[in-house]
């Protein structure tokens, strides 16, 4: 019987000018990726001790703009990535925000936390000399509602750093002016004057 030998097969050969085209790339936008945990940052907020009863903030997330905040335990509201409050109210304010996308929020809020003093501290000169005297010097005894650094000022002399129990030496006759000024930690600032007449003969 006769021996078959099988055919031999050959690869058909690409064509010399013809590039394959190259496989297709995908990229994942950070916006975009749900496999990212929604994280929150407050970028921007006021001091620590404030003055002012009104806050702006700047939040951010790497997942999305929509934001969900909670001031002073009140509920949670919507946001954007700016938020300004006003009508603060004085003391210790708590802000507490969370990035939101798709109905799912950060389980871990950013906070933070301020004082709003906008009350001028109170002020007053408990002892101080009488309207008219006869004596080169005078005694004052400085008094505030709080805890302060005062600068004290007699006549045009300047601003200097003063404690609370100040004197004045060597004033020429006539009529002089003792100021004194104060501000907290808030900067909130208080002030105070007197004048009395120094008269020798």
């Amino acid at each position: 019987l006769p021996i078959l030998s099988p055919q031999a097969t050959s690869t058909p050969e690409i064509p010399k000018n013809i590039i394959p085209a190259p496989a297709p790339r995908s990229f994942t936008s950070i916006y975009s990726n749900p496999y990212l945990e929604l994280d929150t940052k407050i970028l921007s907020s006021p001091q620590v001790v404030s003055s002012s009863t009104v806050a702006d903030f700047v939040f951010y997330s790497t997942q999305t703009f929509d934001f969900e905040y909670d001031l002073n335990g009140i509920g949670w509201r919507q946001s954007g990535e700016n938020l300004s409050l006003a009508d603060l109210t004085q003391g210790e304010n708590v802000i507490k925000v969370r990035a939101v996308k798709n109905g799912e929020y950060d389980s871990t809020p950013s906070e933070f936390k301020w004082i709003v003093d906008s009350v001028s501290p109170q002020i007053g000169l408990a002892i101080k000399p009488a309207s008219y005297v006869s004596s080169t010097s005078a005694v004052f005894r400085i008094d505030s509602d709080e805890d302060a650094v005062y600068e004290c000022g007699i006549d045009d002399a300047g601003w200097q750093a003063c404690e609370e129990n100040f004197v004045a030496s060597g004033l020429q006759e006539g009529e002089h002016r003792m100021e004194v000024r104060t501000a907290d930690s808030a900067g909130n600032i208080a002030s105070t004057s007197y004048s009395w007449l120094i008269d020798m003969t």
